[in-house]
């Protein structure tokens, strides 16, 4: 198994492009603007706003926190285990633009990004459809990382949206925390429901 502290260093090479990563330890995002970040808040798998918990093991420890950037303008959730961590920055009320978009979607930034690990990497896209998670899995034969973006809010009524994507998501996973791959990159949204009452009755007490 690779060591928590192999997978940290592998995260914060993956996640250096999102603004509110953890890694990032000062009040700038990546493209040098001054940001404001909520305090940390520790949450239970039921209490997440995403669906991400569905597809991991449930065997497992997890700790997850989520805060906010610039007064919820946009919202942060990660999820650590030992060998595991699950990323997933979604902006509340508009979207991302363009050319962040198109530089989570590249096969050629996720190779850039490992391009000093342990290979070879085996790449195949997460979906090629503007209205479903797009990006690039990444596999060793011992991890898997990924990042895409995807929306997962509803249209809006700004006349200039055309259903652009609002939520970037990157996960690293070196201790096979993921039960179902498949589900995890087709299906990640928001946490419904029928969604919260499996998370309850798994993790609940």
């Amino acid at each position: 198994m690779v060591s928590a502290s192999v997978v940290r260093s592998i995260a914060c090479t993956l996640f250096a492009f999102f603004a509110l990563s953890a890694c990032n330890s000062g009040t700038l995002d990546s493209g040098g603007r001054n940001i404001s970040l909520s305090d940390e808040v520790e949450i239970q798998p039921w209490e997440s706003r995403f669906n991400g918990f569905l597809f991991l093991d449930e065997n497992r420890e997890f700790n997850a926190i989520t805060y906010q950037r610039d007064n919820g303008r946009g919202i942060v959730e990660e999820v650590t285990s030992p060998g595991f961590k699950l990323y997933v920055e979604h902006i509340n009320s508009t979207w991302y633009s363009p050319a962040t978009v198109e530089k989570v979607q590249a096969k050629e930034d996720l190779e850039r990004q490992l391009a000093n690990m342990d290979g070879p990497f085996e790449y195949a896209p997460i979906s090629t459809t503007a209205a479903a998670p797009t990006g690039w899995i990444a596999t060793n034969g011992v991890c898997q990382f990924s990042q895409f973006t995807v929306r997962l809010k509803g249209r809006s009524i700004y006349d200039n949206d055309q259903g652009q994507h609002d939520t970037v998501v990157s996960v690293s996973d070196c201790s096979r925390v993921i039960t179902e791959a498949e589900g995890l990159y087709a299906d990640f949204n928001f946490l419904d429901d029928e969604g919260l009452s499996l998370l309850t009755e798994k993790y609940g007490t």
